[in-house]
């Protein structure tokens, strides 16, 4: 993780810039196959290794126990709208959109390959994940 330092004298003012990464934006519609939105949860796989590591996968996971794979850069959930926005770093990733043991995991070629998001190249436009969800 990148990180600065800063010294500021008692009562006094200071600024301090920070260099952030760039992110790419992944827009999500997940529904049942009559086009009803559905909640589900979305795991972006990484193709050559992550970009970084994120700490919000620790919210989720007993990382002890059971930790997640080395290759999953992100973990998100889609809420009831059947729509959700996700900012995630630049790379080359495969999506996967699942919803409970009742649903098979979206895309079907699932565990062969996963629905290719290629987000190196710089856009302003979101990724777009369009996952059928079927019983």
């Amino acid at each position: 993780m990148p990180s600065a330092k800063a010294t500021v004298a008692l009562q006094a003012a200071a600024t301090q810039d920070f260099a952030l990464g760039e992110t790419r934006t992944v827009h999500v519609r997940a529904h049942a196959q009559d086009g009803s939105p559905l909640p589900a949860k979305v795991t972006l796989v990484c193709l050559g290794g992550c970009p970084t590591v994120s700490s919000a996968l620790h919210l989720y996971t007993d990382t002890t126990r059971d930790t997640l794979p080395k290759d999953v850069q992100y973990q998100g959930f889609v809420p009831t709208s059947g729509e959700a926005t996700f900012q995630v770093p630049p790379g080359h990733y495969q999506a996967l959109v699942s919803r409970g043991p009742m649903y098979a995991i979206w895309p079907f070629t699932w565990p062969g390959s996963g629905f290719d998001l290629d987000m190196t190249a710089a856009s302003t436009a979101p990724a777009e994940v369009d996952a059928t969800l079927v019983k």
